[in-house]
């Protein structure tokens, strides 16, 4: 009798820890989708605005359905991560803002024309390809998926299928391949309403577009790159360029475009975290995708050093960036990646003289790349 009784406490013991146990996987389970899904997502509101009372004007345009980055919200109101930067960095310049949401048409018309000065959030690798246009330092950084109702796995698969996209992407195939629409949200229609059969965008933008318009049969496929956002001007504004990199690097320390991140964009740092561990993974198994399209490595070098030319003339430091040594200055290389390492070479390397320049006069960097 006394065996029965601890044989059913036991039974009792186990079924409780399986029920704790299952709590926990549906926990781990379910939060990370509904944060993903933006079920905690609490709406974000504008809280920084041009102050608008100096002598400069900042003129700029933006896209106007770019949420989460820049939008018109429920009151018709301007909205988005772009809205907030873009307020605080006229407000830092001392400059008014004059601001406007465009359809991308009217924004190129208005840029080329000269009625606007900056452009918000432009691809890097598109402003590198345009002489018409100069980069700041980039400002977000955006993962392009493509989204279909057929999950497919690479370009070739979408080679005889109907793709729209809203910026040139020349690694996707020839332009005559690809429809360009004016807007995200001419994308989704013709999505929704079977006029392609797949698009491309940042999964930050998708997935919003998704939601918006109950889209429930159209899931993202596979990651076409990651590309960058910085605001867009023309070469001969190459003196207020510098003036905004100044405030953009200021904003970077202080940890602002990171707190604006986690305002517009909640499950970026979820998403960040899961797309290192799968990036991780395909380090080790050999299976990491770069981007495979003819660069100039001079060219590329050449808007590094411009980036930070200034402030180190501003700090009384020797600086240049060469590529004399160069024996076939065209080659085949991830663009998006390389950018991203010097920049990030340069930031360090800035950081790193401004601690120790009063016990080192003179400091030579040498940056190789073997494969």
């Amino acid at each position: 009798m006394q065996e029965t009784k601890s044989t059913g406490v036991g039974s009792r013991r186990w079924a409780i820890l399986a029920g704790i146990g299952a709590v926990v996987l549906l926990a781990v389970i379910l939060v990370p989708w509904l944060i993903l899904s933006g079920a905690f997502r609490r709406e974000a509101q504008v809280e920084i605005f041009a102050e608008n009372r100096y002598q400069e004007t900042l003129h700029v345009v933006t896209d106007i359905d770019y949420e989460p980055f820049s939008y018109l919200d429920k009151n018709g109101d301007y909205a988005g991560l772009d809205v907030e930067l873009i307020a605080e960095i006229a407000n830092r310049l001392e400059m008014n803002l004059d601001f406007e949401l465009l359809d991308w048409s009217s924004i190129q018309e208005r840029f080329l024309r000269g009625e606007a000065d900056a452009i918000l959030n432009m691809e890097t690798d598109s402003v590198a390809a345009d002489p018409r246009m100069i980069a700041t330092i980039p400002t977000v950084e955006k993962q392009y998926v493509v989204y279909g109702r057929r999950q497919i796995t690479s370009v070739a698969e979408h080679y005889d299928e109907r793709v729209a996209s809203l910026h040139r992407m020349p690694e996707l195939g020839p332009d005559d391949s690809i429809r360009y629409l004016d807007s995200y949200q001419a994308l989704f229609n013709a999505l929704r309403d079977g006029e392609c059969d797949y698009v491309i965008c940042p999964i930050q933008v998708g997935n919003v577009f998704l939601q918006k318009l109950s889209i429930r049969d159209v899931r993202s496929s596979y990651a076409v790159g990651h590309i960058y956002g910085a605001i867009a001007l023309a070469p001969e504004n190459a003196a207020l360029r510098d003036r905004i990199n100044e405030v953009i690097q200021d904003l970077q320390r202080e940890g602002f475009l990171d707190a604006l991140d986690r305002k517009w964009i909640s499950s970026r740092y979820l998403m960040v975290l899961i797309n290192g561990i799968l990036k991780m993974s395909r380090i080790e198994s050999g299976r990491l995708e770069l981007e495979n399209a003819e660069t100039d490595l001079a060219e590329t070098l050449d808007a590094v050093r411009d980036m930070y030319d200034k402030q180190m003339k501003d700090k009384r430091l020797s600086y240049s960036v060469t590529a004399e040594q160069l024996t076939d200055r065209r080659v085949l290389c991830d663009q998006a990646r390389l950018i991203r390492v010097t920049t990030k070479i340069g930031q360090t390397g800035n950081a790193g003289l401004q601690s120790r320049v009063a016990a080192l006069r003179n400091a030579f960097w040498r940056f190789a790349i073997r494969s």
